[in-house]
């Protein structure tokens, strides 16, 4: 699903996508090889590429910056501990990239669990709060916010209102372009469940957001 208020979270694609000239995907298979033989300099240089996309989905999974930012940190310290298991060759960038975040999406869910948080619980009471027709566009925008940081504000706060198994299949296949047996790798399930949930996703932001998300584009 992609519209003009998913546009507004930000651009859809693979780490070393983002206009930086030294993350395209041969650039980061050499210094993958280069940190796998000790090179922590190389993997420093991998840390700084996929460093923004491993935040925006932490961020979007624990509902804080600040635990986002300690997933972030230790996903790369268990990455760095954890490359001699890596073992991907072909395609080995983009499986690198969608390793790292599995490592994400686990630290995130066993964050949560620990501390029995649930970003979900908060963002859907102020949901209702709003009410469906508010968030479907009727609200008079505040002045303070331009129409498209309000939108953004009601598109995250509609994502972050999904339960947890609608919402990693959602963030990594429309936010992050994940394909569907990549995201079948990071949580474990079969790719057709995957696509399962994303229906059902779609179907409860619809429901949440409306005309907000009336420029679909199925993929």
């Amino acid at each position: 699903m992609t519209s003009r208020a998913l546009k507004l979270l930000g651009p859809v694609g693979r780490a070393g996508a983002a206009g930086d000239p030294g993350a395209g995907a041969r650039a980061i298979t050499e210094r993958l090889e280069r940190a796998r033989r000790g090179d922590r300099a190389a993997f420093s240089d991998l840390i700084r590429i996929h460093r923004p996309r491993v935040q925006r989905v932490a961020l979007r999974l624990v509902g804080n910056h600040e635990d986002a930012e300690d997933v972030a940190q230790e996903a790369f310290v268990r990455a760095w501990r954890g490359l001699d298991t890596f073992r991907e060759t072909e395609r080995a960038a983009s499986a690198f990239s969608s390793w790292l975040l599995g490592i994400t999406v686990h630290l995130s869910r066993d964050l949560q669990r620990a501390r029995g948080r649930r970003p979900e619980d908060a963002a859907a009471s102020l949901l209702d709060d709003q009410g469906s027709d508010q968030l479907a566009g009727t609200a008079r925008t505040p002045s303070a916010l331009s129409a498209e940081a309000e939108t953004r504000r009601r598109v995250e706060l509609a994502i972050a209102a999904l339960p947890e198994r609608l919402r990693v299949p959602f963030v990594l296949r429309a936010l992050e372009g994940q394909s569907y047996d990549d995201i079948a790798r990071i949580t474990g399930m079969r790719a057709a469940t995957v696509r399962t949930q994303m229906v059902q996703a779609r179907r409860a932001l619809r429901r949440m957001l409306g005309p907000l998300l009336d420029e679909e584009d199925p993929r």
